[in-house]
């Protein structure tokens, strides 16, 4: 009977492999009982099944033989090829969460390989231990996803000062994608008032684009450190584009002007939020004659 079960698993009809499915779960007793192993493999295998209907219902399958011990199911489910399955395990996990082996399981699932499996594990994190928990948003800045990094860059903004936060923050200042260097100044901004490092840090950066957030950022606190990097960066018209796939860092061709012309324009109106007396002369003289209209 079980060989009848494992031709309709192996069939290339996704119809008869889930009534496949279907024999298999009534010849291992409807999930009552001890499953003979062979029973266990076939449902090990169509839970990689290429059919999202075939592997959704092995998970199915899964779950209601191991309703006693959930643990099994889910550990089975986030080793899955297929990150649909991941993320149901999430969805599980998230409904145990109270439970330490489930909090575990979770946290780890920030880690995950897809962006959206992991970024559900941090949400699910986040709500549970509350937004004053350090830990999911470290995890989550370590992430392989760019846009994992930026949500644990804006949740530490949330958090309370640490240490490690600040590490991990700083370090993405660097960071190859501009979301997540953006949330990260933003969040050392709002996390460290009085201290102006972490600005200073930004204003000296080979990503334009964080330049031009940090010196936006200085002119709000009155801080007069951003007026020459900034002067520079609208003096210098050839600003270039290299870097591993990022638009915003340091050099070899000229930047299109649909990106070079908003970054300018920024810089020009940090230095007039600045409103230091000394640039009266330099608007008058430089930035009033400027090429790009914005800046004007």
């Amino acid at each position: 009977p079980l060989a009848v079960a494992e031709a309709s698993l192996r069939s290339s009809q996704e119809d008869i492999r889930v009534r496949g499915l279907d024999r298999l779960v009534a010849l291992a007793g409807g999930g009552k009982g001890p499953k003979p192993p062979e029973a266990e493999a076939l449902l090990a295998d169509a839970i990689e099944d290429e059919s999202p209907k075939v592997r959704g219902e092995a998970f199915r399958t899964l779950w209601s033989w191991h309703a006693s011990d959930p643990q099994t199911a889910l550990d089975r489910a986030q080793l899955a090829r297929f990150p649909d399955l991941r993320l149901r395990a999430v969805e599980e996990l998230k409904a145990h969460g109270e439970q330490p082996w489930a909090a575990e399981r979770l946290h780890a699932a920030i880690g995950d390989r897809d962006a959206s499996v992991a970024q559900a594990a941090y949400e699910a994190v986040v709500k549970l231990r509350g937004k004053a928990a350090v830990e999911p948003h470290l995890a989550a800045m370590a992430s392989i996803h760019p846009s994992v990094r930026e949500s644990g860059a804006r949740g530490a903004a949330q958090a309370p000062v640490s240490d490690a936060a600040r590490s991990a923050l700083i370090r993405l200042l660097e960071d190859d994608h501009g979301g997540p260097r953006t949330a990260a100044i933003e969040a050392l901004d709002r996390l460290l008032p009085a201290e102006a490092g972490p600005l200073h840090i930004g204003l000296q950066s080979s990503h334009l684009d964080l330049r031009v957030r940090a010196a936006e950022l200085c002119a709000a606190r009155r801080d007069e450190q951003l007026i020459n990097p900034m002067r520079a960066l609208l003096a210098d018209k050839s600003l270039i584009n290299v870097g591993r796939g990022s638009a915003f860092a340091v050099p070899s061709a000229e930047l299109p002007i649909q990106l070079l012309g908003p970054l300018r324009a920024r810089a020009a109106s940090a230095l007039a939020t600045l409103g230091s007396p000394r640039l009266v002369k330099y608007f008058a003289a430089e930035l009033l004659k400027d090429d790009y209209p914005d800046v004007r």
